[in-house]
């Protein structure tokens, strides 16, 4: 369906350009990059369009035989042959680049719309999905979606309880951090409570700390 549809719509803006001459010779030489390369390997080769061939069918989408190289892949991803702008720069009237590129344009934008629409079927199917299952947005926030867990961590917020935990602090990585900015003294209480002393004293040290002793710091983090 969207392949026809690509199709379709190219086909009246090559009709409708009057700047293109050969209407119907372009298209076919076009055609395959209206088509994707899986659908190409399975219904446009030789073998497979024989019998409709010797039918006459007048039907490009059953007759048409691929020479296997360029599709409508590339295109899905925003890139368009070099080889393609050539041919509809051989079928124009006056060459004139930036119609070609213009067409390009509008093309690659009706892919993206489809992809758009997709997209968006593909959201709403999902909404209605969770709605079923009982999904909210705070759960699909979570980390660890099991009811249960999620149970047991709201009862933590209610209650006030947390978790025990502690850090190892190395005392002589620390002090000799403490001499890079400066602070070339110790203090009685535990390292990870020295914030609350010194916060104010960096940050007013911090510009004479920062032009004097950057290359310093710089070396011996690296290091």
């Amino acid at each position: 369906m969207f392949e026809r549809t690509i199709f379709e719509w190219l086909s009246n803006e090559i009709k409708n350009d009057n700047n293109i001459r050969n209407n119907d010779e372009l298209l076919e030489k076009i055609y395959k990059y209206t088509r994707t390369e899986t659908t190409l390997k399975l219904y446009n080769t030789e073998a497979n369009t024989k019998l409709y061939r010797d039918w006459n069918t007048p039907n490009r989408r059953l007759t048409y035989i691929w020479d296997g190289d360029g599709s409508m892949d590339n295109i899905l991803l925003g890139w368009f042959s070099r080889k393609l702008i050539e041919i509809l720069s051989e079928f124009q009237v006056k060459k004139n680049r930036s119609k070609i590129l213009d067409l390009l344009l509008k093309w690659e934008n009706k892919v993206n719309d489809f992809f758009k629409k997709i997209w968006k079927r593909r959201n709403a199917a999902l909404i209605e999905w969770e709605k079923e299952q009982d999904i909210n947005f705070f759960e699909k926030r979570k980390k660890n979606t099991n009811k249960k867990s999620l149970r047991e961590k709201r009862k933590k917020e209610i209650s006030g309880r947390k978790t025990i935990f502690h850090h190892m602090v190395d005392l002589e990585f620390y002090d000799r951090v403490k001499e890079l900015f400066g602070m070339n003294f110790r203090l009685d209480f535990q390292p990870s409570q020295d914030k609350r002393v010194y916060n104010n004293w960096v940050s007013f040290n911090f510009h004479f700390v920062l032009r004097y002793k950057i290359d310093v710091i710089f070396v011996r983090f690296c290091y």
